[in-house]
């Protein structure tokens, strides 16, 4: 088992990261998990902890940056909740996925089969930070914010649509049941646009009063937006 990258592989490696290393050791040591130890010498001890470490804090920062930034609307609370939702391990293991770097891994033979097979959403999310380290490392906060934007946040859009915004609306829904022993009304208050480019506004109402209301290019997701507006009111 060969205990480094091959030249093919790292420039094929390089080219899904969209980022060419000037220390390639870096890149190596960040695609090393923890159990490739006992297949390599006493000297060349190499893991990708110490680099995971450091990536969830970097990834932190460029999460919380590009929230601060782009959504301008959403308060302190929302932004936080925002930030511990895109990085769970549930959801940086899809960055991992949607990037398809298993073949890249260096990890003993069992856990690569489990990791191929199964999945295993700790192990893919500390890989996908230790490489976010190594870029940070290697080129700076520049790169490693390109690399998460350009390459991660794709698979974060496809996570927020499918989880996040419905994880809002039900929050609402449970916090109003305890709270006043009865749900909200999403009543769909306005659509305009032709037909293959609609915007739907949705509107929440408590007790006939209205409390929040969301837009988007379906209803379901203008209901969540209203919802995450509805919940920073109640």
């Amino acid at each position: 088992m060969s205990s480094g990258l091959l030249s093919s592989e790292i420039e094929a490696l390089e080219k899904i990261l969209g980022y060419t290393f000037k220390d390639k050791s870096c890149l190596h040591t960040a695609i090393c998990h923890i159990s490739f130890q006992s297949y390599i010498s006493k000297d060349q001890k190499i893991t990708n902890e110490r680099l995971e470490f450091l990536g969830n804090s970097i990834l932190s920062l460029i999460i919380a940056n590009r929230a601060f930034e782009k959504l301008v609307n959403l308060k302190e609370g929302a932004l936080r909740r925002l930030r511990t939702k895109l990085m769970k391990d549930s959801v940086c293991s899809q960055y991992f996925n949607h990037l398809k770097l298993v073949r890249f891994v260096k990890m003993g033979v069992s856990e690569r089969k489990h990791l191929e097979t199964l999945g295993n959403d700790k192990v893919a999310a500390h890989l996908i930070k230790s490489i976010l380290a190594a870029i940070y490392i290697d080129g700076g906060l520049e790169p490693a914010t390109k690399f998460f934007n350009g390459r991660c946040l794709p698979a974060a859009k496809s996570v927020l649509k499918d989880r996040h915004h419905s994880n809002w609306r039900r929050k609402l829904q449970e916090i109003c049941q305890k709270k006043h022993q009865k749900q909200p009304s999403f009543v769909l208050l306005n659509e305009q646009g032709p037909e293959h480019s609609r915007i739907y506004q949705i509107g929440i109402f408590m007790n006939d009063h209205l409390i929040a209301k969301g837009e988007g290019k379906t209803k379901k997701l203008a209901a969540s937006k209203a919802a995450s507006k509805a919940l920073e009111k109640i």
